[in-house]
């Protein structure tokens, strides 16, 4: 079985990637990154091995005395009554199923491109699941490294301490938390850090009182892609009026300054470096973030920052 007939299994199931980990014995690490196709070509042991932990939740499943129809092949309900038998083979086709936790049925997924907000807020997340809805297609975001925390959490801290020496109409924020993009109702994402200000009579109409008035994203391997392309253009798009773009393998932070420019029509980009203090432009520069110094901590706490439960020695 492939990776997509495995994750269509997941999916159908409605499990997550921490009840596979214990089910399969696969690391939790690993399994994150087959589904989010971090790992491009994963090991046939860890294939076997996650194909076993899928058919012991199924068997479980079948075990309970859920009632209600099942699907066929074909995407019809068949069947009633506890105990009605799910025709797995369905999971590994195009088309995916998903268990519907009131109903108790197997009902066709929507394919991507066309999930919407409402979709988007019914996912699980007692686990600590994190996702990311980008004009109706479903990211499941991987865990952040150690490195990464650190960078938003440093970052959030300075901007917090700056706020609390200079109240105003503006809070910054930290990942996790939602902001829906567009009006089209089929984005919603999760910036690493952000500001939010209230809204002042003048610009109520010109943007969104959900649409934060500063970004900053820190890249990873599964989210560069989007943190600099297709993010970039919705944020702007929005009226987000500062985007900043952190890279830690380059130590670089890219920011786009859209403060002076009504209509965001033309970029302001400025390139900097981890060895400078980089001012905040919604905040007219008044507060400045020293990389320098945060590029310090990294190093004198590299060790640290670079070992976690994900880094273990894997067997699969």
């Amino acid at each position: 079985m492939n990776v997509k007939e495995l994750k269509a299994k997941k999916n159908a199931l409605g499990i997550s990637n921490k009840k596979l980990a214990e089910a399969s014995g696969v690391p939790i690490g690993t399994v994150q990154k087959v589904f989010s196709g971090e790992t491009e070509s994963p090991r046939y042991q860890t294939l076997i091995a996650l194909e076993e932990g899928l058919n012991k939740l199924y068997n479980d499943y079948l075990a309970t005395s859920h009632t209600g129809g099942a699907v066929d092949g074909t995407g019809s309900r068949a069947g009633r009554g506890a105990g009605s038998k799910y025709n797995m083979n369905a999971f590994a086709s195009d088309e995916e199923f998903a268990f519907h936790e009131k109903a108790h049925i197997f009902v066709p997924l929507k394919r991507q491109g066309e999930y919407t907000v409402d979709d988007y807020m019914a996912l699980p997340d007692e686990n600590g699941e994190r996702y990311e809805l980008i004009d109706g297609v479903i990211y499941d975001l991987v865990a952040p490294t150690g490195v990464h925390q650190h960078i938003s959490g440093f970052l959030y801290h300075t901007l917090s301490t700056f706020r609390d020496k200079h109240p105003g109409p503006c809070l910054p924020i930290i990942s996790p938390y939602d902001v829906k993009l567009g009006s089209d109702n089929k984005t919603v994402v999760q910036p690493d850090v952000l500001i939010k200000c209230k809204r002042s009579a003048d610009n109520k109409k010109k943007r969104s009182s959900n649409v934060p008035v500063f970004v900053a994203e820190v890249l990873s391997p599964s989210t560069k892609r989007r943190d600099q392309g297709i993010k970039q253009q919705k944020y702007v798009a929005s009226g987000v009026r500062e985007y900043w773009i952190i890279d830690p393998e380059k130590e670089t932070v890219i920011v786009y300054d859209y403060t002076d420019k009504e209509d965001n029509n033309s970029d302001i980009i400025t390139i900097y470096t981890f060895d400078d203090k980089i001012p905040v432009a919604v905040w007219d520069g008044k507060c400045k973030i020293d990389f320098s110094k945060l590029k310090k901590q990294i190093e004198e706490h590299k060790e640290i920052l670079e070992s976690s439960e994900q880094e273990e020695i894997e067997i699969y």
